[in-house]
């Protein structure tokens, strides 16, 4: 009886103690819920981001996009890998530098999102490219502006003729230039800018990247040919048979650009035979040149878009542009709009037949 008795006591005693904790619970919660304030649900300062893929797996040498929804919209994002051996990043562009995974992080105030990507053996965008399959390349008759020497080389005898500038760049001993076809610049409104990664083809390659910055007017750069007068060395381009069979032929360019507000006018000039005449073309969001309304707009993702022009646009009045000989004149003329600090992201311009 003793131990039965001694049984209930510890079990009245247990009851009564849990009864204590459960009401000095209850007491300080309370007191505690009145007492204080909620913690911040976001501790950013109201900006939060998010990225599309939370893992990823890219080549070395290859490339993947990574987007961040950030919010409130338009709020800035800045980009950088963990470990920039294993990958790089510009502007949510990825590439695979070696075997390895690493973190890719996107922040906005004090808010950040994080990609795992891991790099794997293999070929891919900025290694072995298949020009095979990008159709701009599967015609025939190309006069080259702007082309990456991979996609030459694929080309091969279909380049008819480098409308670009030439790659010596040269002067004679007197100090001469030798030939007319640089890309210049238009004093004090333009600079070189930051390219990224990969051309439009993938390649780890260079492109046209130019950065305005003049407030006002407009600004720009271009190439030319000079006639044989200036340049002795200097042969005329001949552009015969866009001439003859403009139905024929396209006009291909390919642009990029994440700036919120961007136009460029693509002016194109005819040679001396044909009095001059230019025409433009302006892709962007705000007007061009001679306040030109757009043709398309550039989606500002930072990816490359590409346009093909029918050269039957080319056709001033009542002649084509484009006749022999070719020279004293600008092929290629890029301007900028609105204002400083826009950049141009510019690859393959080139004629073609499709």
């Amino acid at each position: 009886m003793s131990i039965n008795l001694k049984q209930t006591n510890m079990k009245s005693t247990n009851f009564f103690r849990l009864m204590v904790v459960a009401l000095a619970t209850v007491f300080f919660v309370s007191c505690g819920d009145d007492d204080k304030t909620d913690p911040d649900p976001n501790p950013s300062g109201g900006v939060t981001i998010t990225l599309d893929k939370t893992t990823a797996e890219v080549t070395v040498n290859g490339s993947v996009k990574l987007t961040a929804t950030v919010t409130p919209a338009g709020s800035a994002v800045t980009w950088s890998s963990e470990d920039s051996n294993i990958a790089s990043v510009i502007n949510g562009t990825v590439v695979g530098k070696a075997k390895g995974t690493t973190n890719i992080v996107a922040t906005s105030g004090d808010a950040q999102a994080k990609c795992a990507v891991t790099v794997v053996e293999g070929t891919g965008p900025g290694g072995a490219v298949d020009f095979s399959k990008i159709a701009c390349l599967q015609g025939s008759n190309y006069y080259t502006i702007v082309l990456s020497e991979g996609a030459r080389t694929y080309l091969g005898n279909k380049i008819i003729q480098d409308l670009g500038p030439d790659g010596n760049g040269g002067k004679d001993a007197a100090g001469k230039l030798t030939n007319g076809r640089n890309l210049w610049y238009w004093d004090g409104t333009i600079d070189t800018g930051t390219p990224g990664p990969l051309n439009s083809f993938g390649e780890m390659d260079g492109y046209i990247c130019l950065k305005r910055t003049a407030a006002a007017d407009w600004a720009g750069a271009g190439f030319a040919i000079a006639p044989p007068s200036d340049f002795p060395a200097v042969q005329p381009l001949d552009l015969t048979d866009i001439y003859a069979h403009p139905e024929q032929y396209y006009f291909h360019v390919a642009l990029k650009t994440t700036d919120p507000s961007f136009s460029v006018t693509l002016t194109l000039g005819d040679g001396v035979q044909n009095g001059k005449h230019e025409v433009k073309f302006t892709f962007g969001d705000v007007q061009g040149d001679n306040k030109q309304t757009p043709r398309a707009a550039i989606t500002k993702d930072g990816m490359w878009h590409e346009f093909e022009i029918p050269c039957t646009e080319f056709i001033v009045g009542d002649a084509m542009m484009y006749q022999k000989p070719f020279y004293d004149t600008n092929i290629l003329v890029m301007l900028l709009f609105p204002s400083s600090g826009v950049t141009l992201h510019l690859d393959a311009a080139f004629f073609y037949k499709k």
